[in-house]
């Protein structure tokens, strides 16, 4: 009799699925759920994310946690509620679930969440005992009444409420699913790859308005007022010597702050950092002679937005809009909103040559309210030779926003 040899079957291992393969599974099999009849009250900060996911995701999560709880009885005899074991932590490493991965990616450009707790009949807030409040400072809890009803509070600074606060009772809820973590590091923007950025201090304003009149007159010494007019110069939003002239007339200071202005304002970190480079001036032959006579035009773009500035090129008043598209409709809707219904239509309009104020489309509109249409050429070096003055008063625009918002993030004002 001969032995024959038999392999013994092995059990198949599981695939084990990456956090990008779980999320792809797991949006396709949300994507199908209704979720009317959810109710979900977001609190302003989280407007922007996407509500009916959110809904899609608590509801799953429900779900996974009374499958899971049907699993333990069935398994041992017992539930969780029977233990009183009553959250349940969501992040446990390779077992995370598709469904809360979707969350994390959802809070994403606000949250870098680093705890999730699934709460069944909360009794108060809860804090993670497995991240340190120096990590993840930052909460939101979203409360559920009942499976089909819930509301979202504010996003909670932890390390700065009382222990009493972080764990306020709750009455009447049935769920509660708490969001822990920090705040992501922010994505560079493109005019951070072309301006100097400066490093960014919390250093606040050293003085009150209320007292600044006095200190200048008291302090004697140059350093002493330096540091207030410095200051003031911040608080002003970096005005420049006209501007702060003006300001210290008013308060009626010593002479010797208005010497000490030019100082301030030369050796100010945040206006040296986007301080543009000097050009030979050029001087224009052509200049209209009342308010609405020429309204010259310009596209540009800062902060990843699109932005349309008008100007009159009598008295220079400027008006700034955000467009959404460039074509020929979007255009003659903005400066009909914009400047048409408050100062009436221009009798010349000047651009460069824009492919929506070139196009047929537009033409149409100038006849329609009279305009005459000129559109500005560029030389042999390629720089435009009549739209120089909103250009000009573009690069204006865009110095003192990023001097506010540098100056904001400088102060810790999320912006």
């Amino acid at each position: 009799n001969e032995k024959v040899w038999v392999e013994p079957t092995r059990p198949k291992q599981p695939i084990v699925l990456s956090d990008a393969q779980k999320i792809k599974v797991t949006y396709q099999r949300l994507k199908q759920v209704k979720v009317s009849d959810v109710e979900l009250r977001l609190h302003e900060q989280l407007k922007n994310l996407d509500e009916a996911w959110i809904k899609k995701i608590l509801v799953s999560l429900i779900g996974e946690y009374l499958d899971l709880n049907e699993h333990v009885k069935e398994t041992h005899g017992g539930s969780w509620e029977a233990e009183n074991v009553q959250d349940w932590p969501l992040l446990r490493g390779k077992d995370t679930s598709g469904t809360a991965l979707l969350m994390i990616e959802i809070f994403a450009p606000m949250l870098q969440v680093l705890s999730m707790t699934l709460t069944k009949d909360p009794k108060h807030l809860v804090v993670a005992d497995n991240v340190s409040l120096e990590d993840a400072p930052f909460r939101i809890p979203f409360l559920g009444v009942c499976l089909d009803c819930w509301e979202s509070s504010s996003i909670e600074r932890l390390d700065l409420l009382t222990p009493a606060i972080r764990h306020s009772p709750l009455r009447g809820h049935e769920w509660m699913l708490t969001l822990q973590g920090c705040q992501p590091m922010p994505k560079p923007r493109g005019e951070e790859k072309i301006l100097p950025r400066l490093k960014l201090s919390s250093k606040p304003p050293n003085f009150d308005f209320s007292k600044i009149r006095q200190n200048l007159i008291d302090n004697s010494d140059d350093e002493a007022r330096i540091s207030l007019l410095r200051g003031l110069h911040e608080k002003l939003w970096h005005e420049l010597y006209a501007g702060m002239e003006r300001f210290l007339q008013r308060l009626g200071v010593p002479d010797r702050c208005y010497k000490l202005i030019e100082i301030v304002i030369a050796t100010c970190t945040h206006c040296n950092a986007f301080k543009p480079v000097p050009r030979r001036p050029r001087f224009g032959v052509e200049l209209s002679g009342h308010f609405g006579d020429c309204l010259m035009i310009d596209l540009f773009y800062i902060f990843g937005m699109q932005f349309l500035m008008m100007i009159d090129e009598a008295v220079r008043y400027k008006v700034v809009c955000l467009c959404t598209t460039k074509d020929a409709k979007t255009l003659a809707k903005v400066m009909l909103l914009n400047w048409f219904r408050y100062f009436g239509p221009p009798k010349v309009l000047r651009s460069d040559q824009e492919g929506g104020i070139r196009s047929e489309e537009f033409a149409q509109v100038c006849d329609r309210f009279s305009i005459h249409r000129q559109l500005a050429g560029s030389d042999d070096t390629g720089q435009h030779t009549q739209t120089g003055l909103p250009e000009k008063h573009i690069q204006l625009v865009k110095l003192s926003s990023l001097k506010c918002q540098h100056q904001c993030e400088a102060q810790g004002l999320n912006i």
